[in-house]
């Protein structure tokens, strides 16, 4: 409009137009802007020239940042620091490095804001360290900025000591100091340390931040501190900074982390939500077991009309795989393709799992087959997938195949292989395969061990299990002798099992299943007494069994169902089906034992 009123713009109007496409990010205006400076001349004022490469810098545009450096006629520290910070910004460390030790050579003595761009930039400790020294040599190194950059360095490179000697030096620390140190810590797992910094910043009266809160959260998730994770929510609430969005997120997935799921869900009822929270939430009852609930969070995403991204995807299709609800995985598998993501490796991966715990081996293998970059993660997904339900040659093609492509199985490949040896009863394959792990130098866990009592104390070799429990190199833990347990109660060794409860009681006296156990095998051997005993026990210690369910998908729609529920609504019409399907089969199992007596 200027120009069409035949107004000339002098050198603060053209500056104030750069600055403009600087605060908006506007870098074809400023292109064109810069083409109108040079047609007119100017372009050449220094001015102006500074003013063009501040905004080329800031708007992360390097070609033009360089060129407009360049192109200066005397460069001072503004200008090398615009640079430079911009190289910073985007990542550019060798080009940082470079301009550094041009600027020096010009003989500009860089200042803190400069230094403190190339420490952030620093590709080891080395260079991190020539730079401290260079601060100490120019006798800056009492400025906040660079203080808290050094911190920030030597808790990257691991050297908590040096950031902390910083830390504790530095003459003023600001908020951006303590977060530095903080964030550090828990970087590290040192969650303690780091909770009581937070104490000790509020000690001297500075007041953290929502950035800083995150990080202590992220602190109270990993080490499932949930008293501390609600000081740190009441904290937010007076300071009232609950309403931001990413703080909100983090109380939600602190909370879920740490088990209570309900604080979880009410929490993320009144906040603004975005796909992060949708994601934890889903996540969170996805990883616990809550199946039915992650599900029923996915839909009301949908409801929500909000699009799920990769993560929604990763959450999502566990809890599909847990209940086996096939229809809805493939209802979700199509969204993915229309959504573009099918061919995202981790996201194929979760698939064939699904697939393959759902029964649909030969889709679930289709898709392995399909993968171009397959991992050692794909590999055992798809054994896994053969061995549980009972394809163990399936599942043993697959490792050899595994193995002629150089790729080393893991301990996990391992775990799936006996497990696939277990549900096939394959007893010395399964042997063998216990041994090569010790020949590949895989050490067994815990778990390796639960399998192979599994496989022992279900073909009825139970002293021979009983005697591996007592070599394991490492503590049995309640799988282990709950295995062993379990397979007394098949083949009603009695004394084996006293014995065995005897220990697993030790690790695990809250377990109603191992009371259960022992009762039923009492009962069964006839001991009444013994049996009593049990049962007087659990309710000294107040254990009630835990019913039994199972889940069923009809049309789309899993519906679970509990052990003695009589509150769906189809409860009759379901009784009454059950109860024909049973006397059809007891009829059928008559009439086969009617020619099996006549052959």
């Amino acid at each position: 409009l200027m120009l069409s009123d035949g107004a000339k713009p002098n050198v603060r109007t053209v500056e104030g137009g750069l600055l403009a496409c600087t605060n908006l990010e506007a870098v074809p205006s400023g292109k064109c802007l810069h083409g109108f400076l040079v047609k007119s001349g100017i372009g050449c004022l220094s001015s102006v020239q500074s003013s063009l490469l501040s905004m080329y810098s800031k708007c992360g545009t390097m070609e033009e940042a360089k060129y407009a450096f360049d192109e200066l006629a005397e460069k001072d520290l503004f200008s090398w620091t615009a640079i430079v910070g911009s190289y910073s910004r985007n990542e550019y460390e060798a080009g940082c490095m470079q301009l550094f030790q041009e600027m020096q050579i010009s003989g500009i003595r860089p200042d803190g804001i400069v230094i403190s761009c190339l420490i952030v930039r620093c590709q080891s400790i080395c260079q991190g360290m020539a730079l401290h020294g260079l601060i100490i040599r120019l006798g800056v190194e009492g400025e906040t900025l660079l203080c808290n950059s050094l911190v920030s360095m030597y808790c990257e490179f691991d050297n908590l000591e040096a950031a902390y000697q910083i830390f504790r030096k530095a003459p003023q620390q600001n908020h951006e100091s303590w977060k530095c140190m903080i964030r550090g810590y828990v970087s590290k797992g040192l969650h303690l340390e780091s909770m009581e910094l937070f104490r000790e910043m509020q000690y001297v009266g500075l007041k953290p931040d929502s950035d800083c809160l995150v990080v202590l959260l992220s602190a109270c998730s990993q080490i499932e501190a949930l008293s501390e994770g609600r000081c740190i929510h009441c904290y937010a609430i007076k300071r009232y900074m609950v309403e931001a969005t990413r703080l909100g997120n983090m109380l939600v997935d602190m909370y879920s982390k740490c088990g209570d799921l309900n604080t979880a869900y009410q929490f993320f009822q009144m906040m603004d939500k975005d796909i992060v929270s949708w994601n934890i939430m889903i996540s969170a009852y996805s990883g616990l077991g809550d199946s039915m609930y992650a599900i029923n969070m996915f839909a009301l995403m949908q409801f929500e009309n909000l699009k799920p991204n990769l993560i929604t995807f990763m959450s999502v299709f566990p809890a599909c795989s847990e209940i086996a609800a096939l229809d809805l995985g493939e209802w979700i598998h199509g969204l993915l393709k229309k959504m573009g993501f099918e061919f995202h490796e981790p996201l194929q991966t979760a698939l064939i799992d699904m697939y393959a715990k759902c029964g649909k081996l030969k889709t679930a293998r289709e898709l392995f087959d399909l993968t171009p970059c397959k991992d050692v993660i794909s590999w055992n997904v798809m054994i896994s997938g053969y061995g549980m339900h009972g394809y163990a040659e399936s599942a043993f093609l697959l490792l050899s195949e595994m193995w002629d492509l150089g790729i080393k199985p893991n301990s996990v490949t391992f775990l799936a292989i006996l497990s696939a040896c277990g549900h096939a009863g394959m007893i010395s394959e399964g042997k063998y395969y216990f041994r090569l792990m010790e020949s590949l130098s895989v050490l067994p866990t815990v778990k390796h061990y639960a399998c192979m009592v599994d496989l022992l104390g279900r073909a009825g070799n139970l002293c021979e299990a009983f005697d591996l429990i007592q070599s394991m190199k490492c503590a049995p833990d309640g799988a282990v002798w709950g295995s062993l347990l379990g397979a007394c109660k098949l083949h009603n060794n009695i004394d084996l099992a006293e014995r065995v409860a005897e220990e697993i009681l030790k690790l695990d006296p809250e377990n109603d299943g191992y009371y259960v156990l022992m009762s039923n095998l009492y009962g069964s051997a006839g001991r009444i007494e013994e049996e009593l005993q049990v049962r007087e026990m659990m309710k000294n210690r107040r254990l009630r069994k835990r019913p039994g369910w199972s889940s069923v998908e009809v049309f789309g729609e899993t519906t679970v169902f509990f052990v003695g529920d009589a509150s769906h609504l189809q409860y009759v019409s379901i009784s009454a089906v059950l109860k024909t399907l049973s006397e059809h089969m007891e009829d059928l199992d008559m009439l086969s034992r009617g020619s099996l007596s006549a052959s």
